[in-house]
Parts: C-alpha cells; sequence; structure tokens
C-alpha cells in the first residue's frame, strides 16, 4: 500500500510553500517589468496610458 496523506497534511504543506512562491514570483515580475520600460524608455516607445489606475 502506498502512503496516504491526508488533504489537510498537504494543503498546510502548500501554504507553508506558497508565500515564499509568492514572495519570489513577485520579485521576478518586478524586475521583468523594469525591464521592459527600461526597454521602452531606450526604444522611445512612446508611453501607454493606463487611466491612472496600475495593478502595480
Amino acid at each position: 500500500m502506498g502512503l496516504m496523506t491526508s488533504p489537510a497534511a498537504l494543503m498546510a504543506q502548500d501554504n507553508d510553500q506558497t508565500l515564499a512562491d509568492i514572495r519570489q514570483q513577485l520579485t521576478v515580475l518586478s524586475v521583468e517589468v523594469q525591464k521592459l520600460r527600461r526597454e521602452l524608455s531606450t526604444t522611445g516607445g512612446g508611453s501607454v496610458e493606463t487611466g491612472g489606475n496600475s495593478v502595480l
């Protein structure tokens, strides 16, 4: 028989990793946005109107 783990135990393990994973993903996304902004400003791509409601 295989090792069975309860759904609650699996969720607890996922929650332990989730916050660190989200922080890492946000850091990566932030760096990517900075790269894109830098690329846009150096290529003279103009400005993109977002209506002032930025998610970032």
